[in-house]
């Protein structure tokens, strides 16, 4: 994710180059940071309000790294609110943008989250090399190579609409891996 990419891009990037793997990556929300939920403190009924869950209330707002991190979050939602379009969108769309993401897994707790992140396919375009430019700024990390917008389109295929449909039917949603 936009927070942390020192493990994606320094300790696997060799096997990326060498091998031509590609990763399933999880948390592209970094637990939620990425929304900007956090940003006021942490919202009743959080997953950091849960009994069991001390330790992200912890590490997303009460440490120094916590702190830190929710300074650069705040740094995002001008990016995302020139696109007109909401930071979850926007960190998942920059995941799947990466050439060597082959998968990205999505949690949820409610309806409307999932069909909130699974449309992050539809601003894939809205991430010219401008904005992934400003990305990388915000992310402090080297760059790495992403699939132009345009290209990212003809890979996407036509489903979309179809697995958003079926997966509205279902009652109880704790996970889904899409593979793209």
């Amino acid at each position: 994710n936009l927070l942390d990419r020192n493990r994606f891009e320094n300790e696997y990037g060799p096997l990326y180059e060498k091998y031509g793997l590609g990763t399933t990556i999880w948390s592209p929300l970094a637990s939620g940071a990425l929304t900007g939920k956090y940003l006021d403190g942490i919202p009743e009924g959080s997953r950091a309000t849960l009994s069991g869950y001390e330790w992200l209330k912890k590490s997303m707002v009460e440490s120094d790294r916590g702190q830190e991190r929710m300074g650069r979050v705040t740094k995002l939602a001008p990016i995302a609110e020139k696109l007109n379009i909401s930071m979850s969108k926007l960190a998942i769309a920059w995941c799947l943008l990466n050439k060597n993401v082959s998968t990205v897994i999505l949690g949820a707790s409610k309806l409307e989250q999932l069909k909130e992140n699974l449309e992050s396919t539809e601003v894939i375009p809205l991430i010219d090399e401008n904005i992934q430019k400003e990305l990388l700024d915000f992310s402090k990390f080297r760059p790495i190579t992403l699939i132009l917008p345009s290209l990212y389109s003809e890979l996407q295929g036509l489903a979309l609409p179809k697995i958003i449909s079926e997966i509205s039917k279902v009652k109880f949603l704790k996970n889904i891996v899409i593979g793209l």
